[in-house]
């Protein structure tokens, strides 16, 4: 599947992260716009992306270069470390994290000190 360009709509190499025709971000799985590269290791690199379906929320991306790995048993051990730093990651963010289902929270006199949340958080109840 190809991605498309943000900015021009030039069609471009699925792995693409800047556009092959104008040089924009590419907009990846149709909600991420690439803003800028942050760093990058030997393995790959990490972007800041802005999340257009929560507006207002950045991540960081991390996109993983296998080219240099030839071995194929060194390159599945590769892909199986870069899913468990991922798994990992995702244990340090909160189970429940508002913010994800496009709910913003502001602190306010008027407001209650805390929320919470108990049970199940289905597509429904959020």
């Amino acid at each position: 599947m190809a991605a498309i360009c943000y900015s021009c709509h030039q069609s471009n190499r699925d792995t693409a992260t800047f556009c092959s025709a104008c040089g924009a971000p590419i907009l990846l799985a149709g909600r991420f716009l690439i803003l800028r590269k942050i760093g990058q290791g030997g393995m790959g690199c990490v972007y800041q992306a802005q999340d257009l379906r929560l507006a207002g929320k950045t991540w960081a991306i991390k996109e993983m270069s296998d080219s240099s790995i030839t071995d194929p048993a060194e390159r599945q051990r590769a892909i199986v470390g870069f899913k468990r730093e991922s798994e990992i990651l995702a244990t340090l963010t909160p189970r429940y994290d508002m913010e994800r289902f496009g709910l913003k929270l502001q602190g306010s006199p008027r407001h209650a000190d805390i929320l919470i949340c108990t049970g199940p958080v289905t597509r429904q109840s959020a």
